[in-house]
């Protein structure tokens, strides 16, 4: 395993692998087999420049891909069926990323009328939201012919300091939604409206600051990860109201 200080870790979608990030720019690969990480099995490589703030698998219908956010800057792909990517895939400030759950040709249909997107973009389908705190606000981007196209921002117009985005499929699978957390200890919902449009429909209040999120899968609950030590589980209601669990 890593031999900095763990800044992030996030299992793939089928709980196979979990990828970790440190302080040193490492990131680490590792089976998981029996419950166990095999740590003999573990893949290590140099990332970034700094720290490595974030690590995100993608979907699996898009192959084996991790991407990482760096201290440098740099946004990167890594492709296990191709290599370590040297070649970064934005540069922009970034403590948080998450990928977007894959879309259907029904969601990609109206984008492509609207002049949007070409038939392979239609087949790949691929986006992310990225927590910036250059300019303190969540922004969504689309990749296209595999370079990222910036679709809109989340309208957030809170000034403290941005810690971590995470996406979630919602049980209203025409509702997508987006949770963002902040040092101030808020966390805020967004739901999907349409492809450029999000709306605010909750809030989260903590008395401490708000570090990283986590969607379950499956069960709308959303992990935060707070104060010195902390993480809180919050499930919520028929009102859009968050209660820890």
């Amino acid at each position: 395993m890593s031999s900095g200080e763990i800044i992030d870790s996030q299992f793939d979608f089928y709980g196979h692998r979990v990828a970790t990030c440190d302080d040193k720019g490492l990131v680490v690969v590792s089976l998981v087999e029996d419950d166990q990480i095999q740590a003999k099995s573990s893949s290590k490589f140099k990332a970034h420049i700094g720290a490595v703030h974030s690590v995100a698998w993608a979907h699996p219908k898009y192959g084996s891909i991790l991407a990482t956010a760096g201290q440098d800057g740099f946004i990167k792909l890594w492709s296990e069926s191709q290599g370590h990517d040297q070649n970064p895939l934005i540069k922009c400030g970034v403590r948080g990323l998450s990928w977007g759950p894959p879309l259907a040709k029904a969601e990609l249909d109206p984008l492509i009328v609207m002049g949007q997107y070409d038939d392979q973009i239609a087949i790949e389908g691929m986006r992310f939201a990225t927590a910036s705190p250059d300019d303190n606000k969540v922004i969504i981007w689309h990749l296209i012919s595999g370079q990222p196209k910036r679709i809109c921002d989340i309208p957030d117009h809170d000034p403290d300091f941005i810690t971590d985005v995470a996406w979630w499929k919602g049980i209203d699978v025409t509702k997508d939604a987006i949770a963002v957390s902040r040092e101030s200890g808020q966390v805020s919902v967004w739901t999907q409206e349409t492809p450029y449009k999000w709306k605010l429909t909750s809030q989260i209040t903590l008395k401490v600051p708000a570090w990283k999120l986590n969607w379950s899968e499956a069960g709308g609950l959303l992990a935060v990860t707070c104060g010195e030590d902390q993480t809180k589980v919050f499930s919520c209601d028929a009102n859009d109201k968050w209660i820890e669990i």
